[in-house]
């Protein structure tokens, strides 16, 4: 992974020296370095599919998003079973074969390595979660909150209720009611930015008491390259993102900075989110890149969360 960021710098680095940002044309897709939460890193965008580097959401190594097959993958370095050694990378074989060590952990000597295949070396794990799993997600934090709404519904005419707490129930009260049916609206404030080179128009979308955001789009990325439902997903990703963040879907252009909060349904605070693409550049990106890895074990399972890992 930090090989490949240190790549994704330099194709950055030299395409701002050669002055490939900015050029009147989109070549095709698009590499986006971005800083989300405090954090930098990468992030593939494609029509209607963005691949994560780096940022907040799955840790542990890439996150593809894909509108285009509504499913997710969630990629990471694969842990060998218990007992099962790692294959060693070619560059560790030959620093052990100059120094003459053996390697004790596969019971060789330098001098009878054998390369392994490249293919038959399963270095990433690739799990497979469909939109369907992260809308089974919030279907189980709906169950769990919807009894807890009723309960506080049913005690609002209690005796020795003040003012203040009859306030505060209504208040959580109408916050679930928004999270379990809400829909939230956006509108246009004819704000104006330019973010990494591009034109960017300011939106805010609303949820009351439950999700403010002001989102900067672009439509200059061209046709089909758009938020969709791709940013609803990462952020608060274990309790299956944020579903009124699917607005984006319905505004014209691709996010290219966000800042926003969200009330935790749950009543565990509050959710502040900063994302901002940095610089941007063009280019040609083959499908493979939306793909998991190759030599990855690629399986169905369940979204991270709630004892699953």
């Amino acid at each position: 992974m930090a090989v490949l960021s240190v790549f994704i710098q330099g194709v950055l680095a030299a395409a701002l020296c050669t002055g490939l940002v900015g050029l009147p044309e989109a070549r095709g897709d698009y590499i986006a370095e971005v800083q989300e939460g405090g954090k930098n890193g990468y992030m593939y965008i494609g029509k209607r599919r963005i691949k994560r580097q780096g940022l907040t959401g799955w840790m542990y190594g890439d996150l593809i998003i894909r509108d285009d097959k509504h499913v997710m993958y969630l990629i990471g370095r694969r842990k060998p079973p218990r007992g099962e050694v790692e294959p060693l990378s070619a560059e560790a074989r030959e620093e052990l074969r100059k120094e003459g060590r053996e390697i004790d952990s596969l019971g060789e000597t330098s001098s009878a390595v054998q390369e392994p295949e490249e293919d038959d070396v399963i270095r990433y794990d690739t799990r497979v979660v469909s939109y369907g799993a992260v809308k089974a997600r919030r279907g189980t934090i709906a169950k769990k909150v919807k009894p807890l709404r009723d309960q506080t519904e049913a005690h609002l005419g209690d005796a020795g209720q003040d003012a203040v707490s009859r306030r505060g129930m209504r208040r959580y009260i109408a916050m679930v009611d928004a999270y379990l049916m809400g829909r939230p609206s956006w509108t246009n404030t004819g704000e104006t930015e330019v973010i990494a080179g591009r034109e960017c128009t300011k939106y805010r979308v609303l949820l009351p008491l439950s999700l403010k955001l002001d989102v900067w789009m672009t439509t200059e990325l061209g046709p089909g390259y758009t938020g969709g439902q791709m940013f609803a997903k990462p952020f608060n990703f274990r309790r299956g993102g944020i579903r009124p963040m699917e607005m984006l879907g319905e505004i014209p252009g691709f996010p290219m900075k966000m800042e926003g909060e969200y009330r935790n349904v749950q009543g565990r605070g509050t959710i502040r989110f900063k994302y901002e693409v940095l610089r941007l550049i063009e280019t040609d990106l083959d499908e493979k890149e939306f793909d998991p890895r190759p030599g990855s074990r690629v399986y169905g399972g369940q979204l991270p969360g709630f004892g699953v890992r």
